[in-house]
């Protein structure tokens, strides 16, 4: 194990992801600004994006400077200790989910705008009655595709902690857990360059005066996928290696016990990247919300 390089490594994440929660604490207040000046049925919808990205980018945010917080303070010990590592990998697994679930609420509100250009409610005021009858955005059902997507995520992430939790006891759940969780972290990643792509065309040729804000809403978070692609492969290289140090020979893409430059350059630059890319689209909607509207 390369001490000093993970060490230094470890120190670099926390002190990166404190700079970016630094900077989600300043676009939370211009959001939640945003917020209270909200009214009508749009802006309570746009609300509700922000509090679903604001609640997601933070739990990334704090699981990334936990588990940095979790690998510097097992650096400093003399002896292994299982609870403290098991801990270190469930925070680095599980903010995988939470940074792809930031991307979701933005690309909904452009599928919804895809509905209303479709059912042609494009340029009528949400909040007033049209026809005798009030406009509403038709309901989502149960198996909507966001649902679903949330719920991928949900068992992945789910899978990454049963997994971490018994790596040092339970060979077979980890291996089968981590190879499921890996898996399903890329297939939501895949879908969701399927959904940007088809929208980036749907819009291309829509007859939507502000077309070219939702293009370039979408194509921003788009650059951030091919990021992700490459945090999922460095996953699925993990779970179907012989990552496990406590049986047998850990592999170079185990995390503090294999190669440090695998994990620097497919999975921390990756969310580094990611993360920043997914702020930065944030920033753009804030500062275009209002021509949406409609």
């Amino acid at each position: 194990m390369a001490v000093n390089s993970w060490k230094i490594l470890t120190y670099v994440q926390i002190a990166f992801y404190v700079i970016i929660a630094a900077v989600d604490i300043i676009q939370k207040i211009q959001v939640l600004k945003a917020r209270r000046n909200a009214e009508g049925s749009f802006e309570k919808g746009v609300s509700r994006i922000f509090r679903s990205y604001m609640i997601y980018a933070s739990l990334f945010i704090i699981c990334k400077v936990t588990g940095g917080i979790c690998g510097a303070v097992l650096f400093s010990l003399t002896d292994l200790n299982t609870n403290l590592l098991i801990a270190t990998y469930v925070f680095d697994s599980v903010s995988l989910g939470f940074l792809i679930k930031t991307l979701l609420p933005i690309i909904e509100f452009i599928v919804d705008k895809r509905s209303d250009i479709l059912n042609g409610l494009v340029g009528l005021d949400p909040d007033v009655k049209y026809g005798g009858e009030e406009v509403e955005r038709p309901k989502k059902g149960r198996f909507h595709p966001f649902r679903i997507l949330t719920l991928v995520l949900l068992a992945a992430v789910i899978c990454t902690i049963v997994a971490s939790s018994s790596m040092s006891d339970d060979i077979s759940t980890y291996r089968a857990c981590l190879k499921a969780s890996a898996l399903l972290f890329l297939s939501v990643v895949i879908i969701i360059i399927g959904f940007l792509v088809y929208l980036i065309m749907f819009f291309k040729s829509a007859n939507y005066a502000h077309s070219d804000i939702v293009i370039q809403l979408a194509s921003i978070m788009l650059i951030a996928t091919p990021f992700l692609l490459v945090r999922c492969v460095y996953s699925i290289l993990a779970a179907f290696s012989n990552t496990n140090l406590f049986v047998g020979k850990a592999s170079k893409y185990t995390l503090f016990y294999g190669d440090y430059v695998y994990y620097t350059f497919l999975a921390f630059i990756e969310e580094c990247v990611a993360i920043i890319v997914i702020i930065c689209t944030i920033y753009y909607f804030l500062q275009k919300v209002e021509y949406l509207r409609n």
